[in-house]
């Protein structure tokens, strides 16, 4: 017997576009707070990460590993976040 995963609408492994702009939406609905702040500054909490940045980083991977777009699709701010954290890890471990 087949298992198949249900979303909200009952349809068996399969999102709608209308399901998936809603998630989006909503999701830049959510980061608008530090979106806002990432606009102000390099990183969550000043000019260098902190284990807030690691974890908002670990968030960020997982949608660009889901879909590789996915991550500009919600706001360019956060790819330039990820990559300026890439660079500050790939700086610290140079050391």
């Amino acid at each position: 017997m087949a298992r198949h995963r249900l979303n909200h609408s009952g349809s068996p492994n399969q999102t709608a576009r209308g399901d998936r702009a809603a998630l989006s939406a909503k999701a830049r609905h959510l980061l608008a707070p530090t979106l806002i702040t990432l606009g102000q500054r390099p990183f969550l909490f000043g000019d260098t990460p902190t284990l807030v940045d690691a974890a908002l980083y670990g968030n960020c991977m997982m949608l660009e590993e889901g879909d590789p777009q996915l991550l500009a699709t919600l706001s360019p701010l956060l790819v330039n976040y990820a990559r300026k954290l890439e660079a500050f890890r790939d700086r610290q471990s140079s050391l």
